[in-house]
């Protein structure tokens, strides 16, 4: 039985319904190719760049399965509607959801990390900030409810400061967060790496990135780098015994394709949606995949969660210690033998 699921868990109060079965499909996939359906944002989200260059570049296909892509305009729809089985798998989720959500009783198996994607703090150049010590006695925005808090009090610490003592962390959500520092609420603000490089585009030498704060938490953890994970449905699993071992290898595949290929992944990403594009801003898509914003750049990949459960737990228990969870997960979480 499913737990009722929090608000704070970006989950509303439902219970899980009847698992959907998969379903084959004929054609160009051969005979009863594995479908999978996987949920994003509505671009230019971009948890909607996957499925953009996935299924333009047919990677899906080439390996035998069927990405059947969902979009959902809400948190509450987006994690909703995978515990309820509407579709199978979310491949851009934050460890600390994926947590909440097993702990509840939704039947789920971490896979892979997919994407390596900053977490930029944004000062403005005209402050004169050169290091995050520098920020002892100021206000930094962020949301305290997602990993982005976790990351930042892990980088105010490796920086010598006290939480809430030396410096003051201010709960601001990702959207707000641009607007309200540019009307001057904050000293710095965690942002989306996308809004960071709008804003930076937008009024070239007014703002800057100081850090990325995912980078001293990944040294901390072991892991070198952080990541938005992959979950699947248990029952899906069962149900395609070698569907997973596809579905990874195409998210290798694209992670080569960004690598190989980020001219032509970000002309993709800059389509309309109607033409199954991202609607993404070319001029943040060639920052993002192409040049850079100081060093740093989102990377897609393939990464099986076997190969670093340690790191993964250690990741868990600093959610755990800033009230982000409720207990670590045991090790049923973890897909096995992927």
């Amino acid at each position: 039985m499913v737990e009722r699921l929090s608000r704070r868990t970006v989950v509303g109060s439902i219970g899980v319904a009847a698992a959907l079965a998969a379903t084959g499909r004929r054609g160009a996939y051969g005979a009863e190719a594995t479908n999978l359906g996987i949920v994003s944002f509505p671009g230019p989200s971009i948890s909607s760049h996957s499925k953009v260059v996935i299924k333009a570049l047919k990677l899906d296909e080439k390996r035998g399965w069927n990405l059947r892509w969902e979009t959902r305009p809400t948190s509450e729809s987006y994690y909703n509607d995978f515990v309820t089985g509407a579709y199978q798998s979310i491949d851009f989720g934050g460890l600390n959801v994926f947590a909440n959500l097993h702990n509840k009783g939704v039947p789920l198996k971490l896979v892979q990390a997919t994407v390596h994607w900053p977490t930029p703090l944004v000062v403005r150049v005209d402050d004169g900030f050169k290091k995050l010590g520098d920020l002892a006695g100021k206000k930094i925005g962020v949301d305290r409810s997602s990993f982005a808090y976790a990351y930042l009090s892990s980088s105010v610490k490796g920086a010598g400061l006290k939480v809430d003592k030396d410096v003051t962390l201010e709960n601001v959500g990702f959207f707000q967060a641009p607007p309200r520092f540019m009307r001057g609420d904050f000293d710095a603000v965690v942002m989306l790496f996308e809004h960071a490089i709008d804003m930076m585009n937008k009024a070239p030498g007014k703002y800057r990135i100081l850090v990325d704060v995912s980078d001293e938490f990944a040294k901390r953890s072991g892991l070198g780098r952080t990541y938005q994970f992959q979950a699947v449905r248990t029952d899906w699993l069962a149900q395609n015994k070698d569907g997973i071992e596809k579905v990874m290898a195409t998210y290798a595949d694209l992670g080569l394709a960004f690598k190989e290929r980020p001219e032509e992944a970000v002309t993709l990403l800059a389509k309309p949606k109607e033409e199954m594009g991202a609607a993404l801003d070319r001029a943040i898509g060639e920052v993002e995949y192409i040049k850079g914003a100081e060093g740093l750049k989102t990377e897609w990949l393939s990464k099986p969660v076997a190969s670093f459960t340690d790191a993964i737990e250690y990741e868990f228990e600093e959610y755990r210690l800033l009230g982000l969870i409720e207990r670590i997960p045991d090790r049923e979480i973890f897909i096995k033998g992927a």
